[in-house]
């Protein structure tokens, strides 16, 4: 049974699926008799995901008195070659270790110093392993959206977000403190793996993670002709062949690294969720969530800010209050530990000056973001080949395509170009 229409496909899960379903709500103690699992694959979804994708789950019980069930079920949804390679990084096992250990954990340990609902900004998970994760479905439960990745984050928004990863980075710096780092690296093995960033990964995604964003960025530069480009393409190419070694050296840590925290390592608007408000006659962010917990990782927290800030968060918010939504993000991490009767290892100054070290994540995470804005919805990543040439080939062939039909946007995109090197060289100056 299957229907289609304009926002979404649905259709009745097989015998296998629904028996599935039915024994993962009754380990979560709902033993209602279930009459149909209804899977809708939403289409304002298409092309907003790059390892996995999210399907709506509906189960309707038989007991005309019991309400629907929604779910979310997250499944790999990328090509051969990507889903073998991502599969070998553990990334599902990654995510069902944060929600099925980990996060129980972390939220045990803030209960003993009475704070049980300091972590509330996470879905309930329901089952995870290493092929599916099924959450609660904050979207139709209780009016969550996730915001479309151009529509980026405003000054509030942007406050609420640091200061719940900083409360999250607080109790995981914490909970390393008291039980020691290597004891806590061998308990939370998982969270140690990396999944991209190593000199090992380099031959499967340097080109693809590394340099692909720069690459076309260069192209869109000189596809735009924008007064000064050819300096701009000079300095962008001097990055190739260098590039994915020091996002390595930016998202690795050290022995003598001071400041640790567990980063959830994909921090970006497409994996969190939002309710909102009206106040005054405006729209303001009432409630927060993060999802999609697939590449946790040890290191500074300068990492994860540094990735959210530079792909999700409007220009003019982050070079014009940058300052400000540091020192709120460090107060709020400083004043958590305080509650655990911890302090942070290091001041403002040193982690601003950790913040400029490894500020060359952003900066590239953001390259990336500015070449494929726009042209993401009309990627199906299903389609990119087996090997990293060919999805870089495909990729390059996708935006060589969008180029040629929206000439006025690769202007815009270049000026913005030229607004990002000029920062990023403020910065590190």
């Amino acid at each position: 049974m299957a229907s289609q229409n304009q926002d979404s496909a649905s259709y009745e899960a097989s015998a296998e699926v629904k028996q599935k379903f039915e024994s993962i709500l009754v380990r979560n103690g709902i033993t209602d008799q279930v009459d149909t699992v209804i899977i809708t694959e939403p289409a304002h979804l298409k092309g907003e995901h790059f390892a996995t994708s999210t399907v709506y789950v509906t189960i309707n019980f038989k007991g005309k008195m019991v309400n629907e069930r929604n779910l979310f079920l997250k499944r790999f949804a990328s090509g051969e070659f990507l889903t073998e390679s991502l599969k070998r990084g553990k990334i599902m096992e990654k995510e069902a270790e944060f929600y099925n250990t980990f996060l129980p954990a972390c939220k045990e340990f803030c209960k003993e110093f009475g704070f049980e609902n300091l972590l509330n900004f996470f879905p309930t998970c329901f089952y995870a392993d290493d092929e599916m994760i099924v959450l609660e479905n904050l979207c139709k439960e209780k009016g969550f959206v996730m915001l479309d990745k151009e529509q980026l984050q405003d000054l509030d928004t942007a406050k609420i977000v640091l200061e719940n990863l900083a409360k999250f980075h607080a109790v995981t710096y914490a909970l390393q403190d008291n039980c020691g780092r290597d004891a806590f690296l061998k308990k939370w093995e998982l969270l140690r793996s990396e999944v991209f960033f190593t000199a090992e990964r380099a031959p499967q995604f340097s080109k693809l993670i590394g340099e692909n964003g720069i690459t076309t960025c260069i192209t869109i530069l000189k596809g735009g002709k924008v007064p000064g480009y050819v300096e701009a393409v000079e300095k962008l190419e001097a990055l190739l062949g260098k590039s994915f070694d020091k996002i390595i050296e930016c998202v690795r840590f050290t022995a003598q690294d001071k400041l640790l925290v567990v980063n959830l390592g994909d921090c970006q608007n497409n994996n969190m969720l939002f309710t909102h408000e009206l106040s005054n006659g405006k729209k303001h962010v009432k409630d927060h969530v993060f999802v999609d917990l697939q590449v946790p990782r040890l290191a500074s927290p300068c990492a994860d800010i540094l990735y959210y800030l530079y792909t999700s968060v409007k220009t003019e918010t982050r070079t014009e209050r940058l300052r400000e939504l540091l020192i709120l993000y460090f107060s709020v991490f400083q004043t958590t530990l305080c509650g655990f009767g911890k302090k942070s290892p290091v001041n403002f100054d040193g982690f601003m000056d950790d913040f400029k070290k490894r500020s060359y994540y952003g900066y590239v995470s953001h390259l990336g973001f500015l070449s494929i804005v726009g042209a993401l919805k009309d990627v199906d990543i299903k389609d990119f080949g087996t090997t990293p040439d060919e999805m870089v080939a495909a990729f390059v062939k996708i935006m060589d395509n969008w180029m040629q039909k929206n000439p006025e946007k690769v202007e815009s995109i270049s000026h913005k170009i030229f607004a990002l090197m000029k920062e990023y060289e403020a910065l590190i100056a």
